[in-house]
């Protein structure tokens, strides 16, 4: 699983070509605040990864 934040989508486009890379799945922290989903099950052996912007 990726998990990203995006304001402008640079942030998106990457955590969804390294998900479709490794076969996983991406989750918005944006879009399940709007819709208050803020469980995130994870499987044993699933990879997890974040993807934020950095600002300087």
């Amino acid at each position: 699983m990726i998990i990203y934040f995006s304001a402008t989508g640079n942030s998106q486009y990457v955590s969804k070509k390294i998900a479709k890379e490794i076969n996983e799945k991406t989750y918005s922290i944006i879009e399940n605040k709007n819709t208050r989903k803020y469980h995130i099950h994870i499987e044993k052996d699933e990879t997890l990864g974040v993807v934020i912007p950095t600002y300087f």
